[in-house]
């Protein structure tokens, strides 16, 4: 259900922001994040993608992971390339590896 989706794009992104607040807390702090993965974070969170299915998180740096089902993968590309036509994508799936798109 919808409301099942959406409690784990919020566990997902909260868990990986947990990491991000330990930085703020090193000596002298410091911060991976950017503006605009924030802005783009945000976008899935609100659920803004094409469908309510992306569950998003970040890595140790600023890149941002967006998880779909596989038969969404032309919608979601078709949205990070009309709003964010700037940055590098890569499309990665089980068993085939990354491909920068």
């Amino acid at each position: 259900s919808q409301a099942k989706i959406s409690d784990v794009r919020r566990l997902v992104w909260e868990e990986s922001q947990d990491m991000h607040a330990l930085f703020h807390t090193s000596n002298p702090p410091f911060r991976y994040q950017t503006e605009q993965s924030l802005r783009i974070a945000e976008q899935v969170l609100k659920g803004k993608g094409p469908s309510a299915n992306g569950v998003i998180t970040q890595d140790a740096g600023a890149n941002l992971h967006v998880f779909f089902p596989e038969q969404e993968r032309d919608q979601w590309k078709a949205f990070a390339e009309k709003f964010f036509p700037q940055i590098p994508i890569l499309i990665d799936q089980q068993g085939t590896g990354a491909k920068l798109l």
